[in-house]
């Protein structure tokens, strides 16, 4: 039982971890872009 409910919690946060890194991994692919939108601009 207990086993169970620990691997869950493990792959609860790995989830979140991998959730977190696709954010950051968007967030810089759409400050890459509005990066090169300001230097077209410019």
């Amino acid at each position: 039982m207990k086993t169970e409910v620990f691997m869950e919690e493990i792959l609860y946060h790995i989830g979140n971890h991998i959730g977190t890194m696709r954010q950051i991994r968007n967030e810089v692919k759409s400050g890459e872009t509005l990066r090169k939108q300001k230097s077209r601009g410019l």
